[in-house]
C-alpha cells in the first residue's frame, strides 16, 4: 500500500470497487500513469472535481463497467506518494494532502484506487493541464481558474449553482461545530461555571516536577533559573543524526543534514527551546526530543524524510 493523507471511508472503498457503472463518487479508469503528462493531467481534473464535490474513489486498472481488465498499475502503486501530491500542488499552488492510493484484489487481477478527500475549500488551477495530444497539437484537460466539481459520472467547470452547494457544504459544517460548543454549554449542569482559557502552555523540560512559567519584569515575582542548554540540548548536527540513523538503520532509512534543516524550517522550529537551541557565537545544538521525534515519524511514514525535503523545497525563501 502507498498512501498519503487522510484516507475515505472503508464503505465507501468497498462501494466504488464493486460497482458497475460510475457515479459522482466512483471513477473508472483503465489506467493512471502519473508519468505521462496526459495520463496526469486527464486523471487530476477527475481529482480537482471530486475534491471539490466532498470527495470519492477513482478506481484504476478496471473497465467502464467496473471489470478488472488485468492492466498494469505497478506504475500508479510505485509511485511515490509526496510526487503525486507535489504534482497536484504544481497545478494548484496549494498543498493537499486528501490522496491515498491503494492496492486491491479484484476479480483475481490486481486493480488500485486514488482516494480523493475533501476539499475545505475548492481546488483551483493555477496552471493549465495541457498535453501534446498529436504531434504539434495540444489538448487541454482543465484551464486556469475554473473550478471543477462532478455533475454525475462527469467532471465539468461549475456553475453558480455548484458554487452556491460548496459554500452550503462548508457553511453547514461550520455551523455544527458551533452547536456542538453551544449544546456543552447548554448540557452543562445548573450550577456550573463557563470559562475561556488560554491554550495551555507548553512545557519545555520532561523532566519530573517540571512546570512552565510566566515570563514579567515584576521585581517582586519569584527568580526562576533557566536550564543549562548544553545538558538539554546535548547534541551537534553530527551527533544528532549518529544517533538518529542509528536506530533508522533497522527501518532501511537514513537522515542527512538537509533532512534536519528540512524538519526544523517546515514545522517552524527554528527558535522553538523543546527541539533545539543556539547560541549567539557557537553551532546549533538539538535535544533528545527532537531526535525521538524524527524517529517516530519516518517509523509511522518511511516516505517521511523526502515528503519534508519536497515542502520545504517548496516553500518561500526570503
Amino acid at each position: 500500500m502507498r498512501a498519503t493523507g487522510r484516507g475515505r471511508s472503508r464503505p465507501l472503498i468497498d462501494e466504488a470497487l464493486s460497482a458497475a457503472r460510475e457515479t459522482k463518487a466512483v471513477e473508472f479508469k483503465e489506467e493512471f500513469d502519473p508519468s505521462d503528462r496526459r495520463s496526469l493531467c486527464e486523471t487530476l481534473k477527475d481529482v480537482l472535481a471530486m475534491a471539490n464535490s466532498g470527495g470519492g474513489v477513482i478506481v484504476v486498472g478496471v473497465d467502464g463497467q467496473g471489470r478488472p481488465t488485468g492492466g498494469d498499475v505497478r506504475r500508479l502503486l510505485d509511485t511515490d506518494p509526496a510526487d503525486l501530491a507535489n504534482k497536484l500542488a504544481a497545478f494548484t499552488g496549494r498543498d493537499f494532502d486528501g490522496l491515498v492510493v491503494r492496492s486491491h484484489t479484484k476479480g483475481g487481477k490486481v486493480v488500485a484506487t486514488v482516494e480523493v478527500g475533501e476539499a475545505k475549500t475548492p481546488l483551483v488551477p493555477v496552471r493549465p493541464g495541457t498535453y501534446e495530444k498529436e504531434r504539434g497539437k495540444q489538448e487541454r484537460a482543465f484551464s486556469v481558474g475554473v473550478v471543477y466539481v462532478r455533475h454525475g459520472a462527469k467532471s465539468e467547470p461549475a456553475t453558480s449553482h455548484d458554487l452556491e452547494r460548496v459554500i452550503e457544504r462548508r457553511l453547514r459544517e461550520v455551523r455544527a461545530f458551533w452547536l456542538k460548543g453551544v449544546r456543552r454549554v447548554a448540557e452543562a449542569p445548573p450550577d456550573s461555571v463557563v470559562t475561556v482559557e488560554p491554550r495551555p502552555v507548553r512545557i519545555v523540560s520532561e523532566a519530573a516536577g517540571a512546570a512552565p512559567v510566566r515570563i514579567t519584569t515584576a521585581p517582586d515575582a519569584p527568580a526562576v533559573a533557566l536550564a543549562d542548554p548544553d545538558k538539554t540540548h546535548p547534541h551537534r548536527q553530527k551527533e544528532l543524526l549518529a544517533a538518529v540513523n542509528a536506530r533508522l538503520r533497522p527501518l532501511g532509512a537514513k537522515a542527512n543534514g538537509y533532512d534536519v534543516r528540512a524538519a526544523l524550517a517546515v514545522q517552524s522550529w527554528e527558535r522553538d527551546l523543546v527541539y533545539t537551541w543556539k547560541a549567539e557565537h557557537g553551532p546549533r545544538k538539538y535535544s533528545d526530543a527532537f531526535a525521538d521525534w524524527l524517529v517516530k515519524e519516518v517509523s509511522k511514514d518511511r516516505h517521511f524524510l523526502r515528503k519534508t525535503r519536497a515542502r520545504w523545497k517548496r516553500m518561500p525563501r526570503g
